[in-house]
Order: structure tokens, then C-alpha cells, then sequence
């Protein structure tokens, strides 16, 4: 592989696990939401 196909590659997998550790966020934090939601709803159901 070529000094410049090295550092190309090395970049993608550097922007491909930042993407992947974004999206794992965005699932913690969703599932936070539908915790929260879904206590308040049983808190509701609950009086």
C-alpha cells in the first residue's frame, strides 16, 4: 500500500468509528427517553 493510500485509510477508519461511537450516543440517550417516558407513564397509571 502506498504512503498515501496508508494515510486514506487510516482517516476512514478514524471517521468511521467516531461515526459509530456518535450513533451509539444517540441510542444511549434515545433509550434514556423511553425509560423517562415510560416511568412517567406508569407513574401515571399508577395514582
Amino acid at each position: 500500500m502506498s504512503e498515501q493510500a496508508g494515510e486514506t485509510y487510516r482517516v476512514l477508519l478514524k471517521d468511521t468509528v467516531e461515526a459509530i461511537q456518535v450513533a451509539q450516543e444517540l441510542m444511549r440517550s434515545e433509550n434514556e427517553r423511553h425509560k423517562i417516558i415510560g416511568l412517567n407513564l406508569f407513574l401515571d397509571l399508577s395514582d
